[in-house]
């Protein structure tokens, strides 16, 4: 049960840096799509069957482009929070799907949902010399998704989250 004071929104801002990291070649690359601030405003939570005013889809793909030469083992995508944090009672998860198909060579698989953290994590595993192609609808669509996990621990204000991709070897 809700009271007065509990608190009437949270907003949780979210900003994507990524990192090619440990790579000396100039042909590979990677690039996040649509890297603007997402939001999400948790104030409908509050009331009980009110729902947010508006769905905004505001998609992330993940593109790259490598050349693997074929006695290195595949390549490896992770991402942590570089800075910023969490609200306390909230969790967020981040998601790749299997790359979409209009690529070439051998793409990445998605290590399914994890729980975003200062520890980096691989979110896509066993890349090869591949070219998902670049911009909106190309390679792997990120799904992030904020889980409130405890309601009493909430707090109302804004919170800053920068995430970091990294292109491993």
């Amino acid at each position: 049960m809700l009271n007065k004071n509990t608190p009437k929104y949270i907003l949780l801002f979210i900003l994507i840096h990524f990192n090619l990291a440990g790579f000396s070649q100039n042909s590979n690359s990677m690039s996040i799509t649509n890297r603007s601030t997402s939001s999400y405003d948790l104030s409908a939570i509050y009331t009980p069957g009110k729902r947010p005013d508006k769905i905004v889809d505001n998609s992330q793909w993940l593109n790259y482009s490598l050349k693997v030469n074929p006695s290195e083992p595949f390549k490896s995508i992770s991402v942590s929070i570089a800075s910023g944090s969490i609200p306390s009672g909230v969790e967020i998860y981040l998601e790749a799907d299997s790359e979409n198909g209009s690529g070439n060579g051998k793409m990445g698989k998605p290590t399914g949902k994890i729980r975003l953290s200062n520890v980096p994590q691989t979110i896509i595993h066993e890349i090869g010399t591949s070219n998902t192609g670049n911009g909106k609808y190309r390679g792997h669509r990120l799904t992030m998704t904020a889980v409130v996990t405890n309601f009493g621990l909430l707090e109302p204000g804004n919170y800053s989250l920068y995430i970091l991709y990294t292109l491993n070897q």
